[in-house]
């Protein structure tokens, strides 16, 4: 019988080894550990050999992620097939973030970041707080102090590069418009004033750039300021200033440019607004007595006055003195008047004579008036004629005029005596001098006889002494002496 055959020794079951294997984005490495090897397990890099470590049962091994790699895991126990993996290149990108900026950054200025990688990492895009703010590698935003971060991708790692951080210097306070006053009247100016603080610059909303600025017409005003570091403020509130029209330039009109002593002017103006005149008179007629250059204003009804007026020149006229009558003879008078360029007009029973002279024979009693008139021409032509007050006489006796004695004369220390011709009740004494202007007057009577005055009073000269009685006129030439 042959030997029995031993039996065949089976082979052994080889086993796969499983791994986990894990990336590290933030250390750039994997992180590798067996799940099923009893034992040690070596890792070897596949193509050069160079060993990279071991890991105990169930303990994870560091390997660096920074290479592209072929890696061969052995476990330490037989009949465990070796397991060979690549591990891919998670090294962090060479990333730079620019930011384009002055050296000190406001509230309201625009940013502009750029990224940029020399390396295989791909851009992704930016965030802030973790909030996806752009997806272009260059973009621009409003100045925050939040970290601003670009985020690549590699190889399933992500990773983040936070920008230079930014200096935000603060913004001036919201300037205000100071202006009581809003309105004003057209042909004015007006100041606007601002916050009383210095800033660097000002900026109206009408181009203007002082602190302070004048306007002329109607304007919807703000204002904004720059501080020390080139920030804006936020705009003041808006500021209505309105100009108002003004009054209606008036036109005055006047009957006549020239008056006489005694008389008044009535002055119009043209509208119907309040009227102020320039002597201070107000209302639309004004009358004035006196020599007056005169203008006016009106104002509407907003308060504003209007351009002065035409200007108008009045000119009060004096009227001649009062001229004196004399008696040289019986039944003739004279008229004396005070100026050579006066005209004198007879009155008989208040009736006037025709191409009357200085001279007026009367052959009847009656009643004698006497007046002297001057004529006035203005700059355009008028004729104006004043008239003296009127001089009466009543004559009571045909032949009245009758001699008398005046002693001395020339008189001494101006002393004077003198004895009427007949006697008298009443009568009126008068000294009219060389020019037919009456010095002195005086009431006496005939008991007085002589009569006696003292003319301390006048001047060293000639004159006439004129006695007036109901029945007879006096007159002589007398010389006072001191």
């Amino acid at each position: 019988m042959p030997d029995p055959q031993p039996e065949p020794i089976p082979e052994p079951v080889w086993i796969d080894l499983f791994l986990d294997i894990r990336k590290n984005c933030y250390k750039q490495i994997f992180e590798i550990k067996s799940t099923n090897c009893p034992t040690k397990v070596d890792y070897y890099e596949n193509i050069s050999g160079d060993y990279l470590g071991s890991s105990d049962p169930y303990d994870f091994i560091e390997i660096n992620g920074k290479l592209n790699q072929q890696v061969i895991a052995k476990c330490n126990s037989t009949y465990y097939n070796p397991s060979i993996f690549s591990l891919s290149n998670i090294a962090r990108p060479e990333v730079l973030n620019t930011v384009d900026h002055k050296k000190f950054v406001c509230p309201e200025d625009n940013i502009t970041y750029k990224t940029q990688t020399n390396t295989d990492g791909n851009f992704s895009h930016w965030e802030k707080n973790g909030h996806i703010i752009a997806n272009q590698n260059e973009f621009q935003i409003q100045a925050d102090s939040n970290t601003i971060e670009s985020v690549y991708w590699k190889n399933d790692c992500v990773f983040r590069y936070p920008s230079q951080p930014i200096e935000i210097k603060p913004k001036p306070y919201k300037p205000e418009i100071l202006n009581t006053k809003n309105t004003f009247c057209r042909g004015e100016k007006l100041q606007i004033n601002s916050s009383p603080y210095n800033q660097k610059e000002y900026l109206w909303s009408n181009g203007a750039k002082t602190q302070n600025i004048e306007i002329d017409t109607s304007q919807n005003l703000n204002l904004r300021v720059k501080n020390e570091f080139d920030c804006w403020s936020e705009p003041s509130d808006v500021v209505i200033f309105k100009q108002l029209e003004k009054g209606i330039k008036p036109h005055l009109s006047s009957s006549t440019l020239q008056f006489c002593d005694g008389e008044n002017v009535q002055i119009n103006s043209s509208t119907k607004q309040e009227t102020i005149w320039s002597n201070g008179n107000l209302g639309e007629i004004i009358k004035v007595s006196e020599s007056v250059t005169i203008f006016a204003q009106t104002k509407s009804k907003d308060g504003c006055w209007s351009d002065s007026s035409n200007v108008i020149i009045l000119t009060k006229r004096e009227n001649p003195a009062q001229p004196i009558i004399t008696f040289p003879f019986n039944r003739l008078l004279r008229g004396h008047k005070s100026s050579p360029t006066e005209t004198l007009k007879w009155y008989i029973n208040n009736k006037s004579i025709e191409n009357s002279t200085e001279e007026l024979r009367i052959n009847e009693l009656c009643e004698i008036g006497l007046q002297s008139t001057k004529a006035y021409e203005d700059k355009q032509g008028e004729i104006l004629t004043c008239k003296s007050p009127l001089s009466k006489l009543q004559i009571a006796n045909l032949e009245p005029y009758l001699d008398m004695l005046v002693y001395p004369n020339p008189s001494i220390d101006k002393t004077i005596k003198i004895n009427t011709p007949v006697d008298f009740q009443t009568g009126t004494l008068r000294i009219i001098d060389l020019k037919g202007e009456e010095v002195f007057e005086m009431d006496v009577q005939n008991r007085d006889n002589p009569i006696q005055i003292n003319l301390h009073n006048l001047h060293t000269g000639n004159y006439f002494l004129q006695i007036i009685t109901p029945q007879w006129v006096g007159q002589k030439h007398i010389f006072l002496n001191e």
